[in-house]
């Protein structure tokens, strides 16, 4: 949900009985009155992170800041991957006075007797709710770990409010891709390109060419911030420092780049694990022997060719 004083701000007019499907809004009372059935000791036995990041480098002039409050190791490990996560933060939100804030809950309090937690993954999806305040630069989720949820810095910083913030200061957060193409004369090209999740971004983003001579360069496969330099040049940094993707259908022939990638200083969440401790997925049937064994995300076992891994 948005939440703004005046509904048009968030979602546009729609015809008498209609319910719009661009953006859902949610008033500021009766968000209110969500956080305070919510949040209220809902972080009771466990351990409070407190994560201060930057989107984009830090100290650049096109970086903004956020702190980050999470009762969730797995959003911890992801921030760290995702954004650049360092106490030289704190130092710029002095300086600058200015971040925007992130409070995010699984929304299961210990002890839960009551509750029972499948596959170690504890949430709350009768209760959950991801909100945005734009005029107070605030996010509030509550009970889910799945990581545009969770993980504040994504979709719900570097696309919401910060489109918000970008509205107000006078450049672009865009849902986009980021990548350079140099021809064999060493001419290069800087593309923005705009597909829905899961239509290709990354695929397109980590080409590889199979023309000689010519190169593709990968800057952003998700997220761009746009503005206008002195000159009057389009620039755009991607905010984000890793990358955070939809497995299934990756293998060598579709993305090679992206498995490299993912060798070392990855999290894999709700894929397969096989018995010597390698990841599996839809897609990498060829490279596996049919018989290898498996374990799925909801702990099930399987061989290649079963449905072993989900995005959800």
């Amino acid at each position: 949900f948005i939440s703004t004083p005046d509904k048009y701000q968030t979602v546009p007019h729609t015809a008498e009985g209609v319910k719009g499907i661009l953006g859902q809004w949610i008033s500021p009372a009766d968000l209110d009155s969500a956080c305070r059935d919510r949040f209220p000791g809902c972080m009771n036995g466990r351990t409070l992170y407190v994560i201060p990041f930057s989107m984009g480098p830090i100290g650049s002039p096109l970086a903004k800041y956020g702190v980050q409050l999470t009762d969730s190791q797995y959003v911890v490990l992801c921030m760290r991957i995702m954004t650049r996560m360092s106490q030289e933060v704190l130092d710029y939100i002095k300086e600058q006075d200015a971040f925007v804030r992130c409070l995010h809950s699984i929304g299961l309090a210990r002890p839960h007797k009551d509750v029972k937690v499948v596959n170690h993954w504890p949430c709350n999806p009768e209760k959950t709710i991801i909100s945005h305040i734009p005029d107070d630069r605030l996010i509030m989720s509550f009970g889910s770990g799945y990581g545009g949820n969770s993980l504040l810095g994504k979709k719900c910083f570097a696309l919401r409010i910060a489109s918000r913030i970008a509205y107000d200061e006078g450049w672009l957060a865009e849902h986009m891709l980021i990548m350079s193409v140099t021809n064999p004369k060493g001419e290069e090209k800087f593309v923005c390109a705009a597909f829905p999740s899961a239509c290709g971004k990354t695929n397109m983003a980590m080409l590889t060419p199979s023309l000689p001579g010519w190169k593709v360069k990968c800057v952003g496969d998700d997220i761009a911030w746009m503005r206008f330099n002195d000159k009057g040049e389009l620039r755009a940094i991607n905010p984000e420092a890793g990358f955070f993707g939809v497995a299934p259908g990756t293998n060598h022939k579709t993305n090679p780049n992206a498995l490299e990638s993912c060798m070392k200083n990855s999290v894999f969440t709700n894929v397969a694990e096989t018995d010597d401790g390698r990841f599996f997925w839809e897609g990498l049937e060829s490279e596996y022997k049919p018989e290898t064994k498996l374990t799925t995300w909801l702990g099930e076992k399987t061989t290649v060719g079963a449905k072993s891994a989900t995005p959800k």
